[in-house]
């Protein structure tokens, strides 16, 4: 079969800031609930957030594509302990990449669970593969907790290695959905709290750009339910809503949260609709081709 997607470079692809300049996002009307992560504690009203980073919106992108067929500096593999070639995404990035990929992780004598491990890429369109093991949510050997602690792990080791391997961009697939049973909704505010927790402490600044790559609906439905309360959501009326606060109210971020209760007030107003943003679409191929090419990456 023909390849059905292009290789994509980094520069066609958007960031958030710039999928919001281009009304990706639709307001929405329901309650929602910011989640809990093991980088983030639960967020109640009046509870101190985030302060919305536009550098964070500036190097971090969603795209629904093909994770072998992206000019990135690396590509993180959802991999089984053993490193050995497998299906799914793992199968499809062994593939690209040749025998010469599975030869190289036969010799890494394995990785644990949360952890990570870097090879060459070979034919793959990217400098290095970086492998993690993602946890397995259905088997009872983690609980809920120690599943996202892992989980959360996987994606700050990936970074790391990165960062140490001379890499400033990287792509994501979704970790640990598939198979392993994590469900897409907790998987989600996991994988963007890490991502956002490193790119903000001094080591972040080795990495230009998180790509986040993703097939299913469930995986794409959940990101676009989390990404605006992580919050990794930036828009100038989310600082001008925070400048008007402390003057309005006399609050300032510690209680931004409690503008959704005085939405009849201009700040509430502005605060409503710039937090609470989501996905129109994301960019991507027709329904056709793109079932096409989930079905030649499958096993």
């Amino acid at each position: 079969m023909a390849d059905t997607f292009k290789i994509l470079p980094l520069e066609e692809i958007p960031t958030l800031t710039q999928q919001y300049e281009q009304r990706k996002f639709t307001p929405v009307s329901s309650p929602v609930t910011l989640p809990e992560t093991p980088v983030q504690p639960k967020l109640q009203a009046g509870s101190t957030l985030p302060i919305p980073s536009k550098d964070i919106n500036d190097r971090i992108s969603v795209i629904r594509w093909d994770i072998t067929k992206i000019q990135v500096d690396a590509i993180v593999n959802a991999a089984n302990s053993s490193l050995r070639r497998g299906g799914g995404v793992c199968g499809a990035i062994h593939r690209a990449a040749g025998p010469e990929l599975d030869r190289e992780c036969a010799r890494l004598n394995g990785c644990q669970t949360g952890l990570a491990k870097s090879t060459n890429a070979y034919s793959l369109p990217c400098r290095r593969v970086i492998h993690t093991v993602g946890p397995q949510y259905t088997t009872g050997e983690f609980t809920p907790k120690q599943a996202a602690e892992k989980l959360s792990s996987c994606y700050t080791k990936s970074l790391e290695l990165a960062v140490q391997d001379g890499c400033r961009t990287i792509a994501f697939p979704t970790i640990s959905t598939g198979i392993y049973g994590y469900p897409s909704d907790k998987a989600a505010p996991v994988a963007l709290a890490a991502i956002r927790k490193f790119l903000e402490e001094p080591q972040g600044s080795g990495i230009d750009r998180v790509v986040l790559l993703m097939w299913d609906m469930k995986d794409i439905n959940a990101y676009q339910d989390n990404i605006p309360y992580v919050p990794i959501v930036t828009t100038l009326a989310c600082l001008l809503c925070a400048i008007v606060a402390k003057v309005h109210f006399g609050t300032g971020f510690t209680s931004l949260l409690s503008l959704n209760e005085r939405r009849g007030t201009l700040p509430g107003r502005v605060w409503h609709r710039s937090m609470r943003w989501q996905w129109r679409s994301l960019p991507q191929m027709s329904d056709k081709s793109l079932q096409k090419a989930v079905e030649s990456n499958t096993e």
